[in-house]
């Protein structure tokens, strides 16, 4: 209602001041709350003698085109962010390693008293703090190239969820799988798509300390499936679930924020996408789309996406 009220203002001020407006963007909330982009003009209805008889408003909806700009400015600034990270990682890890070797050292030509075991013991676990907050950024800033080849994507997802089968009972979370079909084959690289699940099931289990529920399951839309992966935790606000995927943002003081950095790029390198919605206190819900392989049987379009 609002933005109709703006057009009727334009097209008068069209007429009264006979000057179109051209290009003009503005934005509105859709019945489901996504903010939309309009492209307004206005021209002005003339006769034959060039007499104003009136005012035309075109409006077009370029929430598309809006958000590849704002994909295509992201891509380009995690590029340089990513050199950036790259370089530093290369410069800070060759000294840290002579530093963790001369600690290792020093630590046993010292007395080997309580003391000086806990000390050195406590510089060395920064170390490896470091060296993998710097594996990280080398992650993040030019993970290994993708060997993609034909996998079963649920068989990831089960061997995956399997090296974690310890810390989830020590943990309290129950995890469970809702696959309509046995197989689902896609081109991906396994060992990226095993670190992918890795990274989403650490994540799911840190948002529940209390313990919980994550929820695997498929659906297939087309073309394409789409893996969600749902826990019941404390959840994401919204003011926060836009930056999610920024490199170094994280609201875990031990985490260096990186890790779902590197889980989108990997799944945008793996011809996927990555999505997410969340509700403060009630949960998250990861959803990850992949190209099925062309050739393979069409898929059951059983629907799971709002269980």
């Amino acid at each position: 209602m609002i933005l109709y009220h703006e057009l009727i203002e334009l097209l008068k001020n069209t007429l009264k001041e006979d000057n179109p407006v051209k290009n003009i963007v503005r934005t509105f909330s859709d019945e489901s709350g996504k903010s939309r982009f309009i492209e307004i003009n206005t021209s002005l209805l003339k006769n034959e003698e060039g007499n104003i008889k009136g005012a035309l408003c075109s409006f077009n909806d370029i929430t598309e085109r809006k958000e590849f700009e704002s994909k295509i400015d992201k891509i380009d600034r995690l590029a340089s962010l990513g050199e950036l990270a790259a370089g530093l990682a290369h410069e800070i890890r060759n000294p840290l390693a002579g530093i963790k070797t001369s600690t290792q050292v020093l630590a046993n030509r010292t007395e080997q008293n309580d003391a000086n075991v806990l000390l050195f013991d406590k510089i060395i676990s920064e170390i490896d703090r470091m060296n993998k907050l710097i594996t990280d950024l080398l992650n993040f800033a030019k993970p290994p190239a993708s060997r993609l080849e034909k996998r079963d994507i649920t068989k990831i997802i089960r061997e995956s969820a399997k090296f974690l089968e310890e810390h989830f009972r020590k943990c309290k979370v129950n995890i469970t799988f809702n696959f309509p079909l046995k197989e689902y084959f896609v081109l991906v690289d396994g060992y990226q798509m095993k670190q992918i699940f890795l990274n989403l099931f650490m994540n799911a289990i840190k948002a529940m300390p209390e313990g919980g529920r994550i929820s695997v399951y498929i659906a297939a839309k087309g073309d394409f499936i789409e893996i969600y992966v749902r826990d019941t935790g404390k959840g994401i606000s919204q003011e926060n679930l836009p930056r999610i995927f920024d490199p170094f943002f994280t609201t875990d003081p031990k985490g260096t924020g990186l890790g779902l950095s590197v889980v989108q790029k990997l799944v945008i390198q793996n011809g996927g996408e990555i999505d997410v919605k969340s509700e403060l206190n009630k949960g998250t819900t990861f959803c990850i789309k992949l190209p099925v392989i062309r050739g393979e049987k069409s898929y059951e379009k059983e629907d799971f996406s709002n269980r």
